[in-house]
């Protein structure tokens, strides 16, 4: 029996989440000399299109856009500045939005 023959172009629609942390330390221009830390959550929704072209039956390539369903960003941010009350020195902000495109990402895979 023959193997089956891959097609040339095949299509797939994935969805995914994604949750990132960082934090971030550095001194800031706005704040003079004084340390400024920076600690961001971030939640993503996505919806993944994709195509693929196989080269041969073992080598493809991979083309997708990940699109943004909706995103949550929790950021706090704390200025050591001795002159600021303790109230102001730590700040928090929370920003969403909705459809936005991260990257075009293309990949070369192998299969064995």
């Amino acid at each position: 029996m023959k193997k089956k023959q891959h097609e040339k172009w095949s299509a797939f629609l994935g969805f995914g989440a994604k949750y990132i942390i960082s934090k971030n330390d550095y001194k800031s221009n706005a704040s003079g000399d004084f340390k400024t830390s920076d600690f961001n959550q971030l939640f993503q929704v996505l919806l993944a299109p994709k195509a693929i072209y196989n080269l041969s039956n073992r080598v493809y390539l991979d083309f997708s856009l990940p699109l943004t369903i909706g995103a949550i960003n929790f950021v706090k941010r704390t200025t050591e500045n001795p002159i600021l009350t303790a109230e102001k020195q730590k700040s928090k902000s929370t920003s969403f939005s909705v459809f936005g495109v991260d990257a075009i990402k293309l990949g070369l895979g192998l299969r064995f």
